[in-house]
């Protein structure tokens, strides 16, 4: 398994403006000084999407992709062509990058060192080892040592390594569902021929991805979206292909939108093909239901909180994940709303947290 982090630790989301965030070098730079092997792409357009510069920004920090998120409505049918399309034109950017990265291409593009800090690179085997610190490598400096090896060429090209499409309902967009996010009763689902819609339009996007690109396709279940119950993630199994769609569980959404994290590993345990670790505040979570909080003022305040202070017992889903033989990516997201918190040193706790589970 392999550990990664993604643009949401530091605010950048889906639902909420990014004028507040920070700038995408800052970003990038902090999640290899932390100690990750990779990221998630973020919203379209905060990393960039022409193939080959994404991935010189990558490799020049040694990191590699994990995959995208993408939202569409699939509630509704008139989304699904623009979902698709989005899904694909996003899948292509991912699957270029790794191709460039694979065939020691992405050191084509030509610029000046940078002149940035340096940054600190932490790496991580069990309980951590001390940091060395390095400059982003110059083209110069890519050129002497050729591209990547062979075998980590061969690990790319793997279906664990290589990036997923994470596709979810549109999140935070209806009104209802997130005002009521954390304390969704089954009389507020959708009914059977809605949930057909919805897996028509993922079976759609998802076999569109694998065709034009090769890549797959995992469902993220997310609070504030209509796939966010255990009965609901069970609805949209049932009615979809395990060869055309897997799952990406979630375990701080599972935890607050009522769910058992480890349950849901041993259910879905060949459908799980991307996993994101996210903490759940206890507190938190009992604030926003007791108070009646909407989803985005649930997380102002915090309620996915740095891992190991919250109550996901990451230990028991690591066992789990083990048991049942997956060697995917492990996505640390610590969703915050622009300007929210410290996310490097959050960051740099998290990879150590996980470093004392021997992740």
């Amino acid at each position: 398994m392999r550990i990664a982090n993604a643009p949401c630790s530091w605010g950048i989301l889906e639902f909420e403006s990014t004028a507040l965030a920070p700038s995408p070098v800052q970003v990038l730079d902090e999640i290899a000084a932390t100690g990750y092997e990779g990221t998630e792409l973020g919203d379209w357009g905060f990393f960039a999407t022409d193939p080959r510069q994404l991935a010189e920004d990558l490799e020049r920090r040694h990191l590699a992709l994990a995959g995208a998120f993408v939202d569409v409505a699939l509630t509704d049918p008139a989304a699904h062509a623009t979902g698709e399309a989005t899904a694909v034109k996003i899948a292509r950017v991912l699957a270029g990058a790794v191709r460039l990265t694979a065939s020691g291409k992405a050191t084509a593009v030509r610029r000046p060192p940078s002149r940035k800090a340096t940054v600190v690179r932490r790496s991580f085997s069990g309980g951590g080892s001390l940091p060395r610190r390095r400059k982003p490598d110059t083209t110069q400096e890519r050129s002497e040592r050729g591209s990547i090896e062979t075998s980590e060429r061969r690990s790319i090209e793997t279906n664990e390594s290589r990036p997923m499409i994470v596709l979810s309902d549109a999140t935070a967009r209806v009104p209802e569902r997130t005002a009521r996010a954390g304390r969704i009763t089954p009389d507020e689902g959708l009914t059977p021929a809605q949930w057909d819609v919805v897996a028509a339009g993922a079976e759609r996007i998802a076999s569109a991805v694998r065709k034009s690109t090769g890549l797959r396709t995992a469902f993220h279940h997310h609070c504030a979206t209509y796939v966010e119950t255990p009965g609901e993630i069970d609805a949209l199994m049932q009615r979809t292909s395990s060869d055309v769609l897997g799952l990406c569980l979630d375990s701080g959404h599972a935890t607050f939108g009522g769910g058992d994290p480890v349950m849901l590993v041993d259910r879905y345990r060949d459908r799980i093909w991307h996993v994101h670790f996210k903490d759940c505040s206890r507190a938190i979570a009992g604030r926003a239901r007791a108070e009646a909080w909407d989803y985005v003022t649930a997380v102002r305040h915090g309620l996915f909180c740095e891992l190991g202070r919250g109550q996901v017992d990451f230990g028991r889903i690591r066992d789990r994940l083990r048991a049942h033989g997956y060697d995917g990516w492990i996505v640390v997201e610590q969703d915050v709303l622009p300007s929210m918190g410290t996310p490097a040193a959050s960051a740099e706790r998290n990879r150590h947290f996980l470093a004392g589970l021997g992740l």
